[in-house]
């Protein structure tokens, strides 16, 4: 026979299944915000990127004495691709997953020439040529809920950088 202290050493299944559920619940909230951090990371990413590769494009019509571009499909949708154009040679580069980016009207975007539009700095100061008002690429998330960056390229002379996304 059983003492009374040996019945009560363990747990119960209704006390397993109590502790479960609130684990699972906790789970799932906590779930729900690093998935969205992930995407916002993603945003910041590629806007980064995007950033990255217009400053390249700059530098590179500065240093090498050569024009250098920027392009992109036309229209005003999102696209997740964009080829950049240096000395050395295009290069066409994809942003991260589920991240699009599309020219903000409005925002100078310049004008295009057979389905793409380019953005060039001419050599050898990396001033633009299509936009005298700058330019501005909004990139979001397909996520729904996740702000929206924006990269502004300010005036002639072509200077880059990131800001939130303003209406």
């Amino acid at each position: 026979m059983r003492s009374p202290e040996s019945r009560r050493a363990g747990f119960t299944l209704l006390e397993l299944l109590v502790v479960l559920t609130v684990i699972g619940v906790l789970m799932g909230l906590f779930g729900a915000g690093y998935l969205r951090s992930i995407r916002a990371g993603e945003v910041r990413q590629g806007a980064a990127q995007i950033a990255a590769d217009l400053r390249a494009a700059r530098s590179s019509a500065q240093r090498q004495s050569q024009n250098a571009s920027f392009a992109w499909a036309d229209g005003m949708t999102a696209l997740s691709t964009y080829t950049v154009i240096l000395p050395s040679g295009p290069s066409a580069r994809s942003l991260p997953n589920r991240v699009t980016f599309r020219c903000v009207s409005g925002g100078g975007c310049p004008a295009a020439s057979s389905g793409v539009r380019t953005l060039t700095y001419l050599a050898p100061y990396g001033e633009m040529t299509s936009t005298i008002n700058g330019l501005r690429l909004l990139v979001e998330s397909a996520t729904p809920n996740i702000p929206a960056l924006e990269v502004r390229v300010v005036g002639v002379t072509g200077r880059v950088m990131i800001t939130a996304a303003t209406p």
